[in-house]
């Protein structure tokens, strides 16, 4: 690990270790710890072990500069605002979501303001959209417990001295939206893409329609009303269906690793290299997410995303019923060989497709 400069003594470490909030709005939170960890792109995992901090086990979260879902805007002074984010996630003792914004200078100067959550909910995952002297932040995952089914989260910030509101907002909205992508567009931000939780159990869906907010009186409008059947697949016991597991036996097996983690092999190979490669006629498309796979189906994409738990096939457009049939049955069919076990499927979107 870099070696921290002589400012950030073991005292200052002690000092400015924990996470935090800030006691009032605004509140310059800016030390020699945190803008180290800023620089040099230092874990403060590593941090910790370095200076002999106590363990985040049973105790406080260590603060960190790295983060997922942060946002980035440059203003037009050349500075960059760094606005809150997670550090990792629950199962990890160092998680914390910040509602902190942080201030890159031109000359490498960092400010870091700290705001209670009563002021500035914790957020991630959102987006930042500068619209003349405001910072305008559409959406956030946050904590469960601070997730408002059917509502969606909006902040407003002033870039001329800091201060944070909540933004209420009228009309039909994309809902508790996270991941997306906003477009400013003739006095209006225009919401496409990203996840919205639909339900009190916390389940995530994919946002297929987009959204449009008016700035000058912050009223939703739904432009969109796409009839995209989504299904789901997932094993018949409820358990973790051990795909990448799968795939990094496969892995080791092409490149002679030499690992001595033991993966499961699968009950089929085949089955599972060829996941999302239906008989039906169809042609590969790229994609540079991991968890992704798209293929195009008589012109229509069809979309397949593998997760821990669950496997889902989107269908992007209008495809006849029988076909989408085909494709489901044929996937859970390689999904049951690939895993030995058995799998079900229910559609959780669109209209019928039997």
């Amino acid at each position: 690990m870099v070696e921290p400069p002589p400012d950030v003594t073991p005292e200052v470490f002690r000092r400015w270790r924990d996470a935090r909030r800030g006691a009032f709005a605004g509140e310059d939170l800016s030390n020699p710890y945190w803008s180290w960890l800023i620089r040099a792109e230092q874990s403060a995992y590593g941090a910790n072990q370095h200076f002999g901090g106590p363990s985040s086990f049973g105790g406080k979260p260590a603060w960190s500069a790295d983060r997922f879902g942060q946002s980035e805007t440059e203003l037009p002074d050349g500075r960059r605002v760094l606005i809150a984010g997670e550090h990792e996630d629950y199962y990890d003792p160092d998680f914390f979501i910040y509602n902190d914004i942080i201030l890159w200078a031109p000359d490498d100067t960092l400010t870091i303001l700290g705001y209670p959550e009563e002021v500035f909910p914790p957020t991630d995952f959102h987006s930042a959209t500068l619209v003349g002297g405001e910072l305008v932040l559409v959406g956030s995952l946050a904590y469960p417990k601070q997730r408002r089914l059917g509502e969606t989260a909006i902040v407003r910030v002033t870039v001329d001295g800091w201060r944070v509101a909540v933004q209420g907002s009228d009309g039909e909205g994309p809902g508790w939206i996270h991941r997306h992508e906003a477009t400013l567009e003739d006095g209006s931000l225009r919401i496409t893409g990203g996840l919205v939780e639909v339900d009190e159990t916390g389940r995530l869906m994919e946002n297929i329609d987009d959204y449009r907010l008016w700035l000058d009186d912050w009223r939703w409008e739904r432009l969109t009303e796409r009839d995209w059947p989504l299904w789901e697949l997932r094993r018949l016991d409820g358990k973790r269906n051990e795909l990448w597991e799968m795939r990094q036996w496969l892995w080791n097996q092409e490149h002679d690793s030499g690992s001595s983690v033991e993966y499961p092999e699968p009950h089929d190979r085949r089955a599972l290299e060829e996941l999302y490669l239906p008989a039906t006629a169809h042609e590969s498309l790229d994609s540079d997410e991991y968890d992704i796979t798209r293929v195009e189906v008589a012109g229509v994409v069809v979309r397949y995303q593998e997760g821990f738990e669950a496997v889902t096939m989107s269908v992007e457009g209008a495809l006849p019923g029988a076909t989408i049939a085909e494709l489901r049955d044929e996937l859970r069919s390689k999904l049951q060989k690939a895993t030995g076990e058995p799998w079900g499927a229910a559609q959780l979107r669109g209209s019928p497709t039997e």
